[in-house]
C-alpha cells in the first residue's frame, strides 16, 4: 500500500469526518500535522508535539477513517507507516482515541487489530451512546421519560433550531447550568465563539422555549452528512421542573432524521472509562444503543 504523508491534504467528499478536515484542524490542532493517507480511501491525522503523537489532540476522536470502498490492507498499512515515521524522528509515545464502534463496527475491529500489531495498550474504553434514527420513534423511549416528554408539552414548551443563535449568550447559559449541576466546562467562551463563527453550517443551535425563556438547549456539531452529535446540552434550572432535556432530544432526533441525518450521537456515559451510572440510565431510556470507544497508547 502506498501511504502518503502530508502536512495537509484535503479531500471533497461529505463524509469525511468533521475533525478530520483541515478546517478544524487549523483551528484546533496548531501544532505540527501530518496527514496519513492511500489515495481517496483511507486517512489518518495526527498531531505531534514535544516528544508525543496524538490521534487526535483536541477532538472526540481520531484513528483512521475510511472513505467509499477501501482495502482493509490500507488500515494497517497506515498504522505501519505513522509508527516508522515517529520512530523515525524520535517520538516516544503515540495516543489514539478511536471512533465509536457503530461507525463502522469492520474498521474499528481492523484498527483494533493493528493496534494490536504494534503492541499498543489499551488505557481504558469509554461508552458512547447513539440513536439510529430510522429506527427512532416515540414509543421506544422508557415510560418514565414518555411521561416527562407528555409533561413538557402540556405545559406549552416548544422546540426550535435557532437560525442566529447569540452564541455568548449560548456560552453563558452554559456556564450557569455547569455550575448548578457541579460539572466542568471543557470549552473557553473563546473557543466556542471561534468555532460557531468559523463553522456556522457545523455548530448548530436547537432550543425549547417557554413564553419566549430559553428552558434547554443543546450546541451539536454536524460531524459528517450522517452524523449530528450531541456536543453540549444545557439546562436552565429554573424550569427542570418540565424536563425540558427529554423533550429536546426527542424533538431534536424527530429533526435530525427530516434532516437526513442516520445517526444522532448522545455522546459517551463514561469518563476515562469510568461509568456515570445516572448519565448512562438517562441514555438508555432515551433508546439510545451503546458502543464501544477505545483509547489506545503505543510505546514507540
Amino acid at each position: 500500500m502506498n501511504v502518503q504523508v502530508s502536512r495537509r491534504w484535503e479531500i471533497e467528499d461529505k463524509s469525511v469526518y468533521f475533525f478530520n478536515t483541515p478546517a478544524y484542524v487549523d483551528l484546533h490542532q496548531p501544532e505540527d500535522v501530518r496527514y496519513f493517507h492511500v489515495n481517496d480511501k483511507a486517512l489518518m491525522v495526527v498531531s505531534i508535539s514535544a516528544g508525543k503523537a496524538y490521534s487526535p489532540r483536541r477532538a472526540t476522536f481520531g484513528g483512521v477513517q475510511t472513505l467509499g470502498v477501501y482495502d482493509p490492507r490500507d488500515i494497517h498499512a497506515i498504522y505501519r507507516k505513522a509508527v516508522a515515521f515517529l520512530k523515525e524522528h524520535d517520538f516516544k509515545e503515540f495516543k489514539i482515541i478511536l471512533p465509536s464502534r457503530y461507525l463502522s463496527p469492520q474498521v474499528y475491529d481492523l484498527q483494533v487489530r493493528a493496534l494490536r500489531k504494534h503492541q499498543a495498550k489499551l488505557l481504558y474504553t469509554d461508552l458512547n451512546y447513539h440513536i439510529e434514527l430510522d429506527n427512532f420513534s416515540f414509543d421506544k423511549l422508557h415510560d418514565s421519560e414518555r411521561r416527562r416528554y407528555k409533561k413538557a408539552e402540556k405545559a406549552g414548551l416548544y422546540f426550535e433550531k435557532c437560525e442566529h443563535p447569540d452564541w455568548k449568550a449560548v456560552y453563558k447559559f452554559i456556564v450557569n447550568d455547569r455550575k448548578v449541576s457541579g460539572y466542568p466546562i471543557s470549552m473557553t467562551r473563546t473557543a466556542l465563539l471561534e468555532s460557531a463563527a468559523r463553522f456556522p453550517d457545523r455548530y448548530l443551535l436547537y432550543r425549547v422555549m417557554k413564553e419566549n425563556q430559553v428552558c434547554s438547549l443543546t450546541v451539536a456539531v454536524r460531524i459528517n452528512d450522517e452524523v449530528l452529535y450531541n456536543f453540549y446540552p444545557a439546562d436552565n434550572y429554573d424550569f427542570r421542573k418540565y424536563s425540558p432535556t427529554v423533550f429536546l432530544q426527542v424533538k431534536l432526533c424527530e429533526e435530525a432524521k427530516k434532516e437526513g441525518y442516520k445517526y444522532f450521537d448522545l455522546g459517551t456515559g463514561t469518563e476515562d472509562g469510568l461509568p456515570n451510572k445516572g448519565l448512562i440510565t438517562f441514555k438508555k431510556r432515551m433508546g439510545a444503543e451503546e458502543s464501544e470507544k477505545g483509547v489506545w497508547r503505543i510505546e514507540l
